[in-house]
């Protein structure tokens, strides 16, 4: 008889815990796969829907006001140098050609860099005027089309003092100084002086800025000073004859 009772005891502890897997205690029918759905946030739960119709965000709303926040997007990059004044432009274009031709100048060989620093300022000074052209739609075109054409005299400046300072010692002595390289001097100077001239007329007449005006208006004095030397530098070497070049000066 108790052995029977011990057995019916054995029994009962086997099957309880089995009785007790299917259900959880709330009634929902879930085992341990229900557990693992994944936990739904505020702004997730509700009826679903198609994924397509949320394919652009939302305005995110403030709690408990329903108000929209919409967020301010910063500027995007480079786009303080496109909204930059027009004096900031042409003097970021300044120091961009300054260093363009001093690059450019130390690959010369050395009896050339001289006459060519001599000649870099004009040559920035010319640059910015093209480059005015491209950013400014009043006097910029006119401006341009003019330091286009003293651009291309550029290098017949250049040539003629070349030709000056490689002149030898020996032939400066006797024959004294290369006319043929001062009259194209002259003759260049004389057409770029009247183009300078319209070139100062314009700048005068501009509806720029004051400091847009400034940096012109000092562009065009290099472009003056510059005259100046090659002038002078023209007109000495007219004037020395050597020792034996006033037979046919």
């Amino acid at each position: 008889m108790m052995r029977k009772a011990a057995v019916l005891i054995l029994c009962l502890l086997l099957v309880a815990p089995a009785l007790a897997v299917p259900g959880n205690g709330n009634g929902n029918g879930q085992g341990k796969a229900g557990n693992s759905a994944p936990v739904l946030l505020e702004e997730d739960a509700g009826d679903e829907q198609d994924p397509t119709v949320n394919a652009t965000p939302e305005p995110t709303k403030a709690p408990g006001n329903g108000k929209h926040i919409v967020a301010k997007v910063s500027a995007a990059p480079g786009q303080v140098k496109k909204n930059a004044s027009l004096h900031e432009r042409l003097r970021e274009r300044v120091n961009q050609t300054t260093g363009d031709l001093e690059n450019e100048t130390g690959t010369l060989p050395p009896e050339k860099q001289k006459v060519w620093k001599n000649q870099n300022e004009v040559r920035l000074a010319v640059h910015t005027f093209l480059a005015l052209g491209e950013m400014d739609g009043g006097i910029g075109k006119n401006v341009s089309a003019i330091a286009r054409t003293f651009n291309n005299s550029i290098r017949t400046r250049l040539q003629a003092e070349e030709q000056i300072q490689a002149r030898p010692g020996w032939m400066r002595f006797l024959a004294g100084g290369d006319e043929a390289a001062a009259a194209a001097l002259f003759q260049n100077l004389n057409q770029s002086r009247d183009q300078i001239r319209e070139m100062q007329r314009l700048v005068e007449n501009c509806t720029c800025d004051n400091e847009t005006r400034t940096l012109l208006q000092d562009q065009l004095r290099v472009m003056e000073e510059e005259q100046e030397r090659l002038r002078a530098l023209a007109e000495n070497e007219t004037a020395d004859s050597g020792a034996i070049g006033w037979i046919w000066k």
